[in-house]
């Protein structure tokens, strides 16, 4: 309770908004939660069933489709088309997955809070995207059992995965590392009408 109210606050500060009208700040901390909680079900799914099958391609796909098909389900819980998800690590597999310098910084900061606090909170950027300034909601994703499959010391499919993609990053991680990070890109037009719909429910 104690983080969720730090993180309103946070965003409050940030945003510019009125902590007595907190639609769109709660709303946003609920599309965290969200597609969080959508990336681990996706996740643990997808790893059960290529695994069991050991057809490692599959798994690298499905793992790659997962950051639109969260967008995906984040859009129709907004009711709004207006918002993306991408997927960042500084232990990439694929290339494609290493952070831009700001989302960098974020997760930097997120492992040494981790360090002086023992816990992972989400982070808040403005930056551009295409012609427009969006909010970039940075959601912590902590390793869990099954993502040492791929991602741990003595990891079952490292090899295979090394052969596919000479330029991964060596992973040593442990349960409860910082895996990763998800990005929610929404403007500030679509958070604020988003957040008024709901708030007035």
């Amino acid at each position: 309770m104690k983080n969720r109210a730090f993180l309103l606050l946070t965003l409050g500060l940030l945003l510019g908004f009125n902590l007595a009208w907190a639609g769109p700040l709660k709303l946003l901390a609920e599309l965290g939660d969200l597609a969080r909680n959508i990336f681990y079900e996706l996740h643990e799914e997808e790893i059960a069933r290529h695994f069991k099958d050991k057809e490692i391609e599959k798994l690298l796909e499905a793992c790659e489709r997962l950051p639109e098909k969260i967008t995906f389900e984040l859009r129709e819980h907004l009711g709004e088309g207006g918002l993306e998800v991408d997927f960042f690590s500084l232990n990439y597999v694929d290339v494609a997955n290493a952070p831009p310098p700001s989302v960098r910084e974020s997760i930097i900061s997120m492992r040494e809070q981790h360090e002086m606090e023992g816990k992972f909170l989400p982070r808040i950027l403005i930056q551009d995207k295409g012609q427009k300034h969006v909010y970039a909601f940075v959601v912590p994703l902590v390793s869990k059992k099954n993502c040492l499959l791929c991602h741990g010391k003595d990891a079952p499919y490292a090899s295979k995965i090394k052969n596919l993609y000479p330029e991964r990053r060596p992973s040593r991680e442990r349960e409860g590392d910082l895996r990763g990070v998800l990005v929610i890109y929404v403007s500030p037009e679509v958070l604020e009408k988003a957040g008024t719909l709901k708030a007035g429910l």
